[in-house]
């Protein structure tokens, strides 16, 4: 049945959101969190209050490079504490992937805002007023301000690997600035063009030969053939709604560390190794979360960080907050990415050989990059099959903030290449943007560019389908095409030089067609369930669960008694994961969900079930929970762990980049329309027809709150949200200027689940929570493509570059 979902206001115009329902396990559901947080309720980090608390202040960078040379202090009054790396008792290198991030800077910093200095004490406008009192000298070094800056050998580097990397595609690359690489060569190599690609041309000439820089100049410039492609996407802000904070007290000897976060083991073993510590006498704990995006993935670690070293050295309470201007100056962002795409096409409209070239900006250390590349990596080729493909990925070092987790790793980046040159294929060779897919989309049985087996059936031929009936797609592509063709005609026959008469024929033309220009686009996608690879193998991912048998098989009225507990390490943080666990255990169980306390979030008491991270959780952990449950009834167990184990047919082989990636794929297919107001270059959406094959949907209230989320989002990453950095310093540093979307910037969106039930997933569920963000931004950046007669390479678009193209 069709359901609408009314989000408007009473002064605008009524937009409603249409979703089609498809699931057998779907009940009317109310969130474990929301009356907490609908009366205010919810504590968040800095509501939690402890008497005697010290407030903390960081000393950061004001350069972008250089070497520490001194530093002096102001007097500091009593009860007042400043701290450096040399009062860190354990390790000041955060371990991660690479030893490479510190804590706090000993001798050096590599971007503007890296912590160098703690200033603790009972008032927190003291200590801020405390470390801006501190005069750190000096010695600056030439900063690699860009990608292209990290290939040039006049500039030192930030880092340089041991030996060279290696990958099947290409033998050798040099260390410098190189936090990792990846790439595969697949298939029949004859049918790829003897030569690789090399994407260093165009980022140099994008950086410093483009003034403007817009990427259609450097592509007429350099492409030399109408298959070479190449694209630019910004870095974009997490703009979560509570900044990072934690707050940290001893409780019974053990230091307690309690936070805004998405990942409490991953917090744990970083306190560890900075203060020295065994896991017992620590504890970690997720307080109520303002939203994370993978935000609070990596990087409160270092937050935590702070909180840890003064509580373990003055014995007090100790809490950080960051303010809204320090969260967008010094936290991580999306990578900006530079993809160099070429593509062989067969004259039938089938898929030759696909070559991805990308370069992701990781910032100045290497923090979660390799995983976000191995991303970009195995979306290179898309939902595609291809006789051939090539593709390398690197991840560089620049001495600018550290890019890190966001939804989607680099998925979006690299789908955002891939889906906006098929579109132009497809206008090329005279297809439809629909049949172009239908003729080349990956069939179950069908290998991937990445050597993975479709082992489930492909619902996109499906999808594609009934988002055409839905749209009527194809002829309002070819109409608002010939339309915006003939609008435009004149205008760019104009020489570029000529910018004022442009301008002045595109307001005459205006004022005869005053309508704005319409648009519609298309985009399909897959996103990997699970961790990328070996990711879960390694996780080894482990929950617990508990059940009263005794006390369901009695009489007694238990309907509100909990006799069912679930422990995972798996957080709440405004998705609706936990009451998705409820469901799936109290279905099995054949229990009121009243009767299911989940227990998450706290060192102490749950397991290691890995992070909440990688759309992972209702199909990884949901399962074990579905598996666990299952054993307990059939072998009448009062209590069961249980650990994942990866399926033995899903093999993947990491240094070739080859085999299945991921056990289960859920994919998408999306179609935007849009106006462009040929004046202002103001866009405006008026409807996301979108489609869904998520397995099943378990909860479709929750799978309804991500889509819609994700649109949002991906909107703002599409049009909005420019974060621009000027010599390693953020310009955009408020919500005043850093522009997201709002209420009013959301269209009406009509939503499809398909049913295709994963035998391997709780109930028949893949993986969502990433996929919605992917999805969307080709269709918007191709719509506004079809309503003004350009082609775009770059997000996000804004209407000063949209004219800017227009008028060049």
């Amino acid at each position: 049945m069709e359901q609408k979902y009314d989000l408007s206001s009473n002064n605008r115009e009524n937009k409603s959101c249409q979703i089609t329902r498809t699931s057998e396990i779907n009940y009317d559901n109310i969130r474990l969190d929301i009356w907490d947080k609908i009366r205010g309720e919810a504590q968040y980090t800095d509501d939690i209050e402890i008497e005697d608390t010290l407030f903390i202040s960081i000393v950061r960078s004001t350069i972008q490079r250089g070497k520490i040379i001194s530093i002096q202090l102001p007097h500091i009054p009593r009860g007042y504490f400043i701290f450096n790396h040399n009062h860190i008792p354990g390790s000041n290198i955060w371990h991660y992937f690479l030893d490479d991030w510190k804590f706090l800077a000993d001798d050096m910093v590599n971007f503007i805002g890296e912590p160098i200095l703690i200033i603790a004490g009972p008032s927190l406008p003291v200590c801020h007023e405390l470390a801006s009192k501190v005069i750190v000298r000096y010695e600056p070094m030439q900063p690699i301000n860009n990608v292209a800056d990290s290939f040039d050998e006049n500039i030192e580097a930030i880092y340089s690997s041991a030996s060279s990397t290696k990958t099947p595609a290409f033998d050798k690359s040099m260390g410098k600035n190189l936090f990792k690489q990846l790439g595969y060569l697949s298939g029949d190599k004859k049918a790829l063009p003897s030569k690789s690609l090399n994407i260093l041309k165009y980022i140099n000439h994008f950086f410093y030969e483009n003034e403007n820089k817009l990427v259609s100049k450097t592509n007429n410039i350099l492409k030399s053939d109408k298959f070479t492609e190449f694209f630019v996407t910004d870095r974009q802000e997490h703009a979560y709604l509570e900044p990072q904070g934690f707050i940290a007290f001893y409780e019974d000897d053990v230091l307690v560390l309690k936070g805004s976060i998405q990942c409490p083991f991953y917090v744990l073993k970083a306190i560890t190794e900075l203060l020295n510590l065994p896991e017992d006498k620590i504890r970690i704990q997720q307080a109520a979360t303002g939203g994370a995006f993978g935000g609070k993935e990596e990087f409160p670690s270092i937050v935590a960080s702070f909180a840890a070293l003064v509580t373990y050295l003055t014995k007090k309470p100790s809490k950080i907050i960051f303010e809204r201007t320090e969260d967008i100056e010094v936290t991580t962002k999306r990578h900006p990415s530079y993809i160099l795409l070429r593509t062989k096409m067969g004259k039938n409209g089938k898929i030759k050989s696909i070559e991805s070239d990308i370069i992701l900006d990781a910032g100045a250390y290497c923090g979660i990059s390799p995983v976000v590349l191995a991303r970009s990596e195995i979306a290179a080729a898309g939902i595609y099959k291809t006789q051939a493909a090539r593709v390398r990925a690197r991840a560089m070092a620049t001495n600018n903030v550290v890019s890190g987790a966001f939804r989607g790793f680099g998925a979006p980046q690299s789908f955002f290449a891939l889906e906006m040159m098929i579109n132009h294929i497809a206008d090329d060779l005279f297809l439809s943007p629909i049949d172009i897919r239908k003729l080349n989309v990956l069939q179950q049985g069908d290998i991937s560019a990445t050597g993975g087996k479709m082992r489930q059936k492909v619902l996109i031929p499906q999808m594609l389908d009934w988002i055409e009936e839905k749209t009527d797609f194809t002829a309002k592509y070819n109409e608002y095409k010939s339309k915006s063709k003939e609008f435009f005609n004149d205008i760019y026959r104009i020489s570029t030089a000529n910018k004022d008469k442009k301008l002045e024929t595109l307001i005459n033309k205006f004022e005869k067609h005053p309508e704005p220009l319409k648009g519609i686009g298309i985009s399909t996608v897959f996103h990997g369930c699970g961790f990328t690879g070996r990711g879960e193998e390694n996780i080894k991912a482990t929950i617990r669960v508990k059940f009263d048998l005794a006390a369901k098989q009695s009489n007694k009225n238990l309907e509100d008694t909990p006799i069912c507990e679930i422990f995972v390490s798996t957080v709440e943080m405004g998705q609706g994961l936990l009451e998705v666990f409820k469901q799936i255990a109290s279905r099995v169980l054949n229990i009121d969900k009243k009767q299911v306390k989940i227990i998450s979030g706290d060192t102490h008491l749950v397991p290691d079930s890995g992070p909440t991270v990688a759309s992972r959780s209702t199909m990884i952990v949901g399962g074990l929970i579905y598996d666990a449950c299952q054993k307990i009834i059939s072998e009448s167990l009062p209590e069961l762990t249980l650990t994942y184990k990866s399926p033995p047919d899903i093999v993947w082989d990491e240094e070739n980049s080859q085999g299945d990636a991921y056990p289960a794929y859920s994919w998408g297919v999306c179609v935007t329309e849009l106006s462009v107001d040929p004046i202002t270059f103001q866009v405006s959406i008026s409807k996301i027809t979108s489609c869904f094959d998520i397995g099943k949907a378990l909860n479709e209230n929750a799978a309804i709150g991500q889509v819609i989320g994700g649109f949002a989002q991906c909107i703002g990453w599409s049009l909005l949200e420019k974060c621009e950095i000027k010599d390693g310093k953020i310009l955009q540093r408020t919500f005043t200027d850093y522009a997201i979307p709002s209420s009013m910037d959301i269209p009406p969106i009509e939503i499809k689940f398909f049913d295709n039930p994963y035998d391997r997933g709780p109930f028949g569920a893949k993986c969502l929570g990433e996929l919605p963000f992917v999805l969307p931004p080709p269709s918007i950046i191709s719509a506004i493509e079809t309503s003004v007669s350009k082609r775009f390479f770059q997000i996000p678009l804004t209407p000063e570059v949209i004219q800017r193209e227009i008028l060049s």
